[in-house]
């Protein structure tokens, strides 16, 4: 329970905080809480009937099997597949007084909070304060989608894996503005500018630390903090134009790579042996498909931003032959997801058309852009768009700064509190 109890302290601490902004940020995130424990308690009602160990089966079942042994000393982290999630599971067992699976979902629920406050924090920073609250209220119900909801109380990986990510993330942005402050003041300016060899090279070890933790959780996602980094590095040339034109060529990089080299490795194959894990949908269907690439590259990029979609999430509520293994919950819950996913795509897309100079805001975000943008690449590459909802789950919340944004009925001069060099 120590590991619990620590996971809500931060939580506590921003409730308690003066400013309004940040109160609010402390309530949204009880909210969240609250919402995620509801329906878990849902799902947990559902699940005592037809589950013996609490969870819903599939990948959970087995995540939970080698926790349980490894806290119990009976096995060993090493050579499992995604062993950092294994031992942040096997650590709340043993500070816990009780060995349920409930433990693993709490946490999650906790760091998901957590999480929703770092990137809360982060788009704060850049809003203009008259659209604070509306701004934060579009976020908390881009984090209570059904899809988000259903990938927490699942038990999974995904949630370590996020707030990971986002500490690293909200970390240098706030290096970034400590270093705008103290490099506008003279008589600190000059040892501001000694301080930046030090400060890059921190930030290139740090990158490769958290690259080496996220590729022990989430397969392939070491590269999806490159574009971060780079886009960091570029963006502090203070060149505008070879700002947009390398960001371009980063972009361009990873299509050509991912189109190209998609169809000619055996990912179920490597997969299996080196993670122990299917690498994507292996149907008759998309085999055939896999031969056609780079064309079913597009298709799957396609699949992955728009599935499960609500056609066939609903056919799933009606017939229950869609997915291989879930719960009543869990339709309910895809099914609203994929329906909100949707409506957020349509209005942005409208919002877009009707204000245009809501794209020139984009350049403030570049750095949440290129992080959904991997993700999407390269998770649609490796499960050829047929992944998991919670892989889903993940590229929402990597894309909701911009979606949240976007969805701002305002000018863009409205919406950007300043100019920040951060990303």
């Amino acid at each position: 329970m120590l590991i619990i109890l620590f996971l809500f302290v931060p939580i506590l601490i921003q409730i308690f905080k003066n400013d309004v902004n940040q109160k609010r940020i402390g309530y949204y995130a009880l909210l969240i809480i609250a919402v995620y424990l509801f329906w878990y308690i849902v799902l947990y009602w559902e699940l005592s009937y037809i589950s013996e160990d609490g969870t819903y089966g599939s990948d959970a079942s087995y995540y939970w099997l080698v926790i349980n042994n490894i806290s119990k000393g009976l096995d060993s982290y090493r050579g499992l597949s995604a062993p950092l999630f294994v031992l942040w599971g096997s650590l709340l067992l043993k500070s816990s007084i009780i060995n349920s699976f409930s433990i693993i979902v709490i946490a999650n629920i906790l760091l998901m909070s957590n999480a929703y406050i770092l990137q809360a924090k982060s788009l704060l920073s850049r809003v203009d304060s008259r659209k604070s609250k509306s701004l934060l209220t579009l976020l908390f119900l881009l984090w209570t989608n059904g899809i988000v909801i259903w990938m927490t109380i699942r038990g999974l990986k995904e949630p370590l894996f996020i707030i990971l990510l986002f500490v690293w993330i909200f970390y240098w942005e706030n290096i970034v503005k400590y270093q705008q402050v103290r490099g506008s003041i003279p008589e600190v300016n000059r040892k501001a500018r000694t301080d930046k060899l030090s400060r890059g090279v921190l930030f290139i070890i740090s990158t490769m630390f958290l690259s080496v933790l996220l590729n022990n959780i989430r397969t392939g996602s070491y590269l999806l903090i490159f574009p971060y980094m780079l886009t960091f590095i570029i963006n502090k040339t203070q060149r505008r134009r070879l700002f947009v034109i390398v960001n371009a060529g980063i972009i361009f990089i990873f299509a050509i790579l991912f189109l190209n080299v998609g169809g000619r490795v055996d990912y179920y194959n490597i997969f299996k042996k080196e993670y122990g894990e299917v690498a994507f949908d292996t149907s008759p269907k998309i085999i055939r498909e896999t031969k056609n690439a780079p064309a079913s590259e597009l298709l799957a990029i396609g699949r992955f931003i728009s599935g499960p979609g609500p056609i066939r999430s609903f056919r799933q509520l009606v017939t229950g032959d869609v997915f291989v293994i879930s719960t009543r919950v869990g339709d309910v819950l895809i099914f609203l997801g994929s329906c909100v996913w949707w409506l957020c795509l349509v209005v942005m897309l409208l919002k877009i058309i009707r204000n245009k100079k809501i794209i020139s805001v984009y350049k403030t975000y570049m750095g949440w852009i290129f992080l959904s943008l991997a993700f999407i690449l390269i998770y649609s590459n490796l499960y050829y768009g047929t992944g998991d909802t919670r892989h889903r789950a993940v590229m929402y919340l990597l894309a909701s700064p911009i979606l949240a944004i976007s969805l701002l009925e305002a000018k863009s001069k409205y919406v950007v509190k300043r100019r920040i060099e951060s990303i």
